[in-house]
């Protein structure tokens, strides 16, 4: 694309110039445990905006736990709801290379490493992972507790 003045939207008179691909908005997320269980969010903070450009899609948000998660939620856990899902590529290797977030947790249940995460190929799920082996890494799950505060954004190709 060339040809862009001033605005996204802005056309040079160039042929063969096309109007970008962009838009923008808010997403409803959910929230859970690999382990299957559903951890509640507060029906205040339970959104995300987000912004594509092209395939590149930026997402972020602040969700809220409320009240306690119960039962027995263990592992990594998952916000799933982003608007559109992550491409697929053939390749096992080339998925992580095409991912960027930050994760940010307040008031855990008990101390948290450091969170990191990543949108799973094919899906609309942000996986977030506390610091551990290469596997599922720690108990993230564990942590939350009633009132704790997610604050996330990621970057990720759209499919």
């Amino acid at each position: 694309m060339s040809g862009i003045i001033g605005s996204v939207g802005s056309k040079s008179g160039i042929i063969g110039v096309t109007e970008p691909d962009y838009e923008e908005g808010i997403f409803t997320a959910s929230f859970y445990s690999v382990s299957g269980g559903t951890i509640p969010i507060h029906a205040e903070y339970n959104t995300g905006a987000y912004t594509k450009v092209g395939r590149l899609v930026t997402i972020q948000g602040f969700l809220l736990v409320s009240p306690a998660p119960s039962g027995t939620n263990t592992g990594d856990v998952y916000i799933e709801g982003l608007p559109f899902d992550a491409i697929n590529f053939s390749v096992a290797s080339d998925q992580a290379d095409y991912c960027a977030s930050s994760i940010y947790m307040s008031e855990a249940g008990s101390a948290v490493g450091s969170v990191g995460g990543f949108v799973s190929p094919g899906t609309n799920n942000l996986y977030l992972r506390e610091s551990g082996g290469t596997g599922s890494g720690a108990d993230l799950a564990a942590h939350l507790g009633d009132s704790t505060g997610i604050y996330f954004n990621a970057t990720y190709i759209s499919a």
